[in-house]
């Protein structure tokens, strides 16, 4: 008669609620890792946008209405001086957050594939996350600026302070479609399942990043009382890094959960 005993319920229960807690905890610290890394990236995007400066420029006869100040040019070649400055906010919105993006997207590819201690995945996510976090960003850029142009400004001639909802609509489409990119970019990294991975975290790191883009003007505004939140790019280092740094967090905490 064979002495082997069935195991006990009460064994494979506690040997499960183990392993909960272990994958739990490992899932919390993945997290505030990329949390950090978020952050990490934020300051070496400001730096980077810093570096890269206005590297688009006025054409000889638009330069030539900027430097008179407007005085004396006819009304159409007014309206091309506007139209001209339009262009170069957008190239420049596209070029600076495109960047952070990409920037971004490499970070957290590679600070993923290192938890998943898979090289195929560090390369996959790394490139990825660089490559299509970079593409979706500078169309965040372009978007962000876009609702900017037509509705922010609109609504800065009309009134002496923009409502907040408007600064909230502008910044959570930019971060929106940066956390889109990132989060598909660092999700085909994934081992197993791979287009349903990134999938998943496309739409968690879009989610992520238009709800703290969303909430950044509230920070700001207690944070910096005298920033103003409702600009496409916000100007001042330390504002630009918490304009940066609270998404990317975000973005980082969500996608280290999901490991």
């Amino acid at each position: 008669m064979s002495n082997t005993h069935p195991q006990q319920p009460h064994t494979v229960n506690s040997a499960n609620q183990t392993n909960a807690r272990t994958s739990s905890l490992e899932s919390i610290r993945n997290a505030m890792s990329l949390g950090v890394v978020g952050a990490i990236a934020a300051i070496l995007a400001d730096v980077a946008i810093l570096k890269i400066g206005r590297v688009f420029e006025f054409s000889e006869e638009l330069l030539i209405v900027k430097v008179s100040e407007g005085r004396n040019q006819s009304p159409e070649v007014m309206q091309r001086f506007y139209e001209g400055l339009a262009i170069l906010d957008y190239k420049h919105a596209a070029l600076w957050i495109g960047t952070a993006g990409a920037m971004s997207g490499l970070l957290f590819g590679l600070a993923l594939g290192l938890m998943r201690q898979s090289r195929g995945s560090l390369v996959r996510g790394a490139i990825g996350g660089m490559v299509l976090g970079g593409v979706l960003s500078a169309c965040g850029g372009l978007a962000g600026n876009g609702v900017g142009e037509n509705i922010v400004s609109r609504i800065r001639m009309e009134k002496i302070e923009v409502p907040v909802q408007y600064a909230m609509l502008l910044h959570g489409t930019t971060w929106l479609i940066v956390g889109l990119g990132i989060g598909l970019g660092t999700g085909l990294g994934a081992r197993t399942n791979r287009v349903r991975f990134a999938i998943g975290s496309m739409f968690l790191g879009g989610i992520a990043g238009a709800a703290a883009g969303a909430f950044y003007p509230f920070l700001a505004s207690v944070a910096m009382p005298f920033a103003d939140p409702s600009l496409t790019i916000p100007e001042g280092d330390a504002n630009r890094v918490i304009w940066l740094g609270l998404p990317l967090v975000f973005v980082g905490l969500t996608l280290g959960r999901r490991g």
